[in-house]
């Protein structure tokens, strides 16, 4: 009997014990005991495909799970790795910013103190000229000379002593000021380009950490800003993962296992079809063999 067929209905004969089965010279009445012998023969290997079958498919639920998880978990890594370049790229264009404003700060600074240095010479030079004023009044004061009484060049005399009062009282608000400008500047310069504590530092150490020029092997290295000696990087008891993400050896592992989980899937899959297939033609086989059997023997009780 062909089991790769579906076995057709059984046909009753009215002078046979046994049907005839299209497509088969079985009229024997012995064929329903080969029957029989071949359903047992074709049940037991049903078992052990179904059996396959079974354990292929849970193998290939796991290797599904598997990669799903492995899947959603790259996605989550190739996420940060573009949050970490977009961050890479800010931390740059702010660093290039401070660059030039630490640049204006330390102008600034240094032309204050020009500043203030310039105003406190001519003010010596003005203290000197008011120290001959009062030398020069005390001789007026102490001499008999009529020309030298009030009125006329006396006169002229006293109003050069008020303005010269009134540019000292100016040097004064001028000094205040002065001093109030460079203590802003140097605040400001020192808050943003202190080469330990400033801002731009501490920004530059989150240039650090996310390396994105990828010098060494272990992450060290930095975004250089500006000048040699503004450069900062990881030391040695600092850790820092390879920036960009996709040149890092964390990165590249888990992409692996994607990979592999892919080809196990894809390897897998196959298996189970071929075997799925299997398992379900000799099933069809056992069916129309036990549907074969009852009729044959349905038809020989009614005899």
């Amino acid at each position: 009997m062909n089991c790769d067929k579906v076995y057709e209905p059984f046909i009753e004969s009215e002078d046979s014990c046994c049907a005839t089965i299209p497509g088969s010279n079985e009229t024997e009445c012995g064929c329903v005991d080969d029957w029989k012998k071949e359903l047992k023969a074709k049940g037991s290997l049903y078992q052990q495909k179904a059996a396959e079958a079974a354990k292929k498919k849970e193998e290939l639920a796991r290797a599904l799970d598997w990669r799903n998880k492995v899947k959603l978990y790259f996605d989550n890594v190739q996420k940060s790795a573009e949050k970490a370049d977009a961050i890479t790229s800010k931390v740059k264009v702010v660093l290039d910013i401070l660059e030039k404003l630490c640049k204006s700060t330390g102008f600034s600074v240094t032309a204050i103190e020009i500043l203030f240095c310039m105003t406190k010479e001519l003010y010596t030079k003005v203290d000197e000229v008011a120290a001959c004023y009062n030398n020069i009044s005390k001789a007026i004061d102490c001499s008999n000379d009529q020309v030298l009484k009030k009125g006329g060049i006396t006169d002229a005399w006293v109003d050069y002593g008020k303005k010269l009062q009134d540019v000292i009282t100016i040097g004064n608000d001028i000094f205040n000021n002065i001093v109030i400008a460079l203590k802003a500047a140097t605040i400001l310069d020192e808050t943003i380009c202190e080469k330990d504590y400033g801002i731009k530092s501490a920004i530059a150490g989150i240039g650090c950490i996310f390396n994105p020029t990828g010098n060494g092997n272990n992450g060290n290295g930095g975004i250089k800003s500006g000048e040699d000696d503004m450069e900062i990087c990881c030391t040695d008891k600092l850790v820092c993962p390879v920036f960009p993400l996709k040149n890092d050896h964390y990165y590249t592992l888990t992409e692996k296992h994607l990979t592999n989980a892919d080809t196990r899937l894809a390897a897998i899959k196959p298996e189970y079809d071929k075997v799925s297939q299997e398992a379900n033609r000799l099933q069809a086989c056992t069916d129309s063999l036990t549907k074969a059997i009852k009729q044959a023997q349905d038809a020989k009780a009614c005899k």
